[in-house]
């Protein structure tokens, strides 16, 4: 008897281990993806996430599911991200906010210890727009009567921390221009604001700013990016207009949480390198205004970082507070 339960015990054993092996050494992804997008649905980053998503899975043969979680100036979707099991089956895009927000917050966690950025999958300009009768017709004259005016001219964007804010906030840095920053609870309220007069200018994404240029709603005086916009191509960028250096343009990329396998992580960047190329992937985009651009992992790093390290001195000379 006893003889029997070891030989069956025995075979038991051998069965969960033949299991475990065979568990451990399925291809990745052998179940469904989460995509974390840190703001809601229908925003450029939602529509971007959702364009990719729908590639890549189809790639790997598996769904990414996209999970919207807005809030807190994006900081609840990035936590998410970064708290998730480091096994590849919880990715996230994040925009330029990442390399902001640790500036402004008091995070839960260490954006570039507990996130691993992946690679960089898409670009976009922005574009200085002002009121009609505002005096100014072209960067030059915006400054210098943003330096004599009584009053602050008032710039608009979509939240403390935001790149419509961070671009006002560098000019502000770089010039000497008397702004004050009136930050709305996301784009539309910004937009909103902007060409009905209520503020004097903001730094519009270039889509958005391109229809009410043509109405007449908006006048556009120059291009955030140190390269010129196909969209605009008689508006030079700042960097031409005598403001050298100046350059903020919009950036996404992937995430996941530290410690992803290197083989996982490996399939991850290459499968979203391929969905950069294609050509469906480019006319979701061309609906935000954006362009695929890709960075491997390690320029990508690079970016975020030099990003970071930019914010930080302009966040303490002009003495930003988080709302």
């Amino acid at each position: 008897m006893q003889q029997a339960r070891r030989q069956f015990c025995t075979a038991a054993a051998l069965g969960l281990l033949v299991g475990t092996q065979s568990r451990a050494q399925s291809p990745f992804p052998d179940r469904p993806i989460k995509f974390i997008v840190p703001t809601s649905p229908g925003s450029g980053p939602d529509v971007l996430a959702r364009g990719l998503a729908q590639i890549m899975g189809a790639r790997l043969n598996q769904p990414l599911v996209v999970e919207n979680r807005p809030g807190a100036a994006a900081n609840i979707g990035f936590q998410a991200m970064a708290k998730a099991p480091a096994d590849g089956y919880t990715i996230g895009i994040v925009p330029n906010q990442f390399s902001i927000n640790p500036h402004l917050y008091k995070l839960g966690f260490d954006p570039m210890k507990d996130l691993e950025p992946l690679c960089l999958v898409a670009r976009g300009a922005m574009v200085l727009a002002v009121r009609p009768g505002l005096e100014a017709h072209d960067l030059a004259s915006f400054i210098a009567l943003a330096k004599k005016s009584e009053k602050p001219l008032t710039f608009a964007s979509a939240g403390t921390g935001s790149p419509q804010h961070m671009a006002g906030a560098l000019l502000q840095d770089m010039t000497g221009a008397r702004l004050l920053h009136v930050p709305y609870s996301g784009v539309a309220g910004a937009m909103t604001a902007a060409i009905s007069g209520e503020v004097d200018c903001m730094f519009m994404a270039v889509q958005q700013a391109v229809p009410h240029a043509r109405s007449a709603r908006a006048r556009l005086l120059a291009v955030s990016t140190r390269r010129a916009s196909p969209a605009l191509p008689n508006v030079a960028t700042a960097d031409a207009s005598g403001l050298p250096g100046f350059d903020v343009g919009l950036w996404f990329g992937l995430v996941a949480p530290s410690g992803v396998p290197a083989a996982v992580k490996a399939r991850l960047i290459d499968e979203a390198s391929r969905a950069i190329d294609d050509p469906q992937f480019e006319k979701t985009l061309q609906t935000q205004g954006l362009e695929p651009s890709y960075l491997p992992q390690q320029e990508f790093i690079s970016l975020v970082r030099t990003d970071m390290d930019r914010w930080g001195p302009v966040v303490r000379r002009l003495n930003i507070k988080a709302e």
